[in-house]
């Protein structure tokens, strides 16, 4: 690399100030943003958002709980062998993410390892740009366009193949970065960006970012549904993620009128610990470790953020069978853009049950089944990769 340590050392001690975009750019309790290759603090729950291990909810999927059983993150040691390595990835970005997508994505002839930076300690940080630069491709989770950000100047050091995975509110930082003008041409050109939810797309296109969808996210759906509640066990039972602090971002308004209108409802909210407003019917349940549980005990999923990406705690519930209220359009969710859409998607589910007519969500679990398993996942991202180191 000739006199390439020197500038990787000076890389590793750049670390520009972070952005921030009220209402949405705030990490959430104990989110861990410190060791993203990339400046924003995502607010999206994509991912995004479920949440990693107790006290560290992931930026990408926040949903106040953690992930249930079936989906939690594994190291398994493989027992088989393994081909020998044709390929070698460097993932970095959203360590959740990042983390679970290096497993994913290593084995069968490809060598991938996530980019530990400890919070960008400079000999952490070192030592991951050299493995970067051993690396054929450099793989991002989360997008970036700013001057002098930390994929800038990842690029500026290491000029090889860089994919950017855009996941949610990464958007919503570059929109900023270009209105002050300060998008870099160094990222928007000569880099392959994906977009984790078809609308990510639309909205980079006019901030000169050509991204095409490809999804990164999977869900390890059981092979059996479990049930719904029946009218005679238990109210409808609504489930939604509120994050202390940040409720109005992600709907707080909007739930606090359905629980108002439809009081024979029980709505059970993740995340908050507690809420500016009360009503009876609402109870919040703080972090939950376990997430399989309430998800049994609940009919419907609701969630209205102003900004999402292909969000985690959507695709689990309904690979589960449960019904889902959005803001944005899905195969198997009730899509509802405004807040009396949302009641009226709910209060129809809610009258559904109560007459013993409201079946589990075949539909959209069939749908999370086939498109967003591990093994089309991997298929997808490795033909994608492909194409860039072509």
């Amino acid at each position: 690399m000739g006199g390439g340590d020197s500038a990787l050392t000076r890389f590793a001690a750049l670390t520009p100030p972070p952005l921030s975009i009220p209402g949405e750019g705030v990490p959430s309790q104990g989110s861990e943003t410190s060791s993203e290759l990339w400046d924003g603090r995502t607010g999206d729950a994509v991912i995004l958002d479920s949440q990693r291990v107790q006290g560290t909810p992931s930026p990408g999927i926040e949903r106040g709980g953690g992930v249930s059983a079936a989906n939690r993150v594994r190291a398994r040691p493989s027992t088989e062998p393994r081909a020998a390595p044709s390929h070698s990835l460097a993932v970095g970005g959203l360590p959740y993410f990042g983390r679970r997508l290096a497993r994913l994505l290593d084995g069968d002839g490809w060598h991938a390892r996530y980019l530990e930076t400890h919070g960008w300690a400079p000999r952490a940080a070192l030592v991951a740009l050299r493995r970067a630069a051993s690396a054929d491709l450099v793989y991002l989770v989360g997008g970036q366009i700013e001057r002098l950000s930390r994929p800038h100047l990842l690029r500026l050091a290491l000029p090889k193949p860089l994919v950017m995975h855009w996941a949610g509110s990464d958007v919503l930082h570059a929109r900023r970065a270009r209105a002050r003008g300060r998008a870099t041409a160094w990222l928007t050109r000569g880099v392959t960006h994906w977009a984790g939810a078809p609308w990510l797309a639309d909205e980079l296109r006019p901030l000169g970012v050509r991204a095409r969808w490809l999804p990164h996210v999977w869900v390890d759906a059981p092979t059996t549904i479990p049930p719904l509640p029946a009218p005679g066990e238990a109210p409808f039972t609504l489930l939604t993620y509120l994050p202390q602090g940040r409720g109005d971002f992600y709907g707080g308004e909007a739930v606090r009128r359905l629980a108002l209108a439809l009081p024979e409802a029980r709505v059970l909210v993740t995340g908050a610990r507690s809420l500016l407003w009360g009503a009876p019917n609402v109870r919040c349940l703080g972090w939950v470790e376990e997430m399989a549980p309430l998800y049994a005990s609940c009919h419907a999923l609701l969630r209205l953020p102003r900004h999402d990406g292909l969000a985690f705690m959507v695709q689990e519930a309904l690979a589960l069978g449960r019904h889902a209220v959005w803001s944005y359009p899905f195969p198997g969710v009730a899509h509802a853009p405004t807040p009396d859409a949302a009641i009226a998607a709910v209060r129809s589910l809610a009258d559904r049950h109560a007459r013993g007519e409201l079946p589990a969500n075949e539909a959209g679990a069939t749908h999370v089944r086939d498109r967003f398993n591990r093994a089309r996942i991997r298929s997808d991202l490795l033909a994608g990769f492909r194409e860039a180191l072509a």
